[in-house]
């Protein structure tokens, strides 16, 4: 029996984040390593499928509140490892990150999270998450510093269409909530 409709599944990928504070960068390539603030994905939390429908319910969804009241379940047929490719795929991404030993790569991520929007974006995150009772951890280093908080990614899977079942897509849209 052939599908005859198109679907699409959404993806809530839900991850701790370090957001990192160098104060001693000018925000200047070549000249430091790192911006000002800039923001890592440390460790994969969860996978959910996300719907605003209600009637959702019907299908085993849950009202979330970690996805701001969207209805949520597990993935269904989800392995491990098509999870850690999703989050190896967010590390490597901006504003998370770039892929090693890639200068391109890294030249793109660092343009990106240097602009004053993200920096402006990333001092809020951080202030957000002191204010939230995270607490600031000095590194090693004794010049730069991290928060911890928590990051939803989310993403537009397509799963199956008419005559080709094996075909993924995505799509990323994302918002952050502390």
């Amino acid at each position: 029996m052939e599908n005859k409709f198109t679907r699409y599944i959404n993806k809530a990928i839900i991850f701790k984040t370090r957001i990192w504070h160098n104060p001693s960068s000018q925000n200047i390539f070549g000249l430091d390593f790192k911006p000002r603030y800039w923001v890592e994905a440390l460790e994969l939390l969860d996978v959910r499928e996300f719907t605003d429908n209600p009637y959702s319910i019907n299908r085993g969804f849950k009202k979330d509140f970690m996805l701001q009241g969207l209805y949520s379940r597990a993935v269904p047929g989800e392995t491990k490892a098509s999870r850690d490719v999703d989050f190896l795929q967010i590390q490597e991404k901006i504003p998370y990150g770039f892929r090693k030993g890639d200068l391109e790569s890294y030249s793109n991520w660092w343009q990106a999270v240097s602009i004053p929007v993200m920096q402006n974006n990333l001092i809020n995150a951080w202030h957000t998450a002191i204010n939230a009772g995270a607490k600031e951890i000095p590194h090693s280093d004794n010049v730069q510093s991290y928060v911890d908080s928590t990051t939803v990614e989310s993403e537009k899977e397509l799963v199956s269409r008419p005559s080709d079942f094996s075909i993924t897509n995505k799509q990323g849209v994302s918002f952050t909530r502390l």
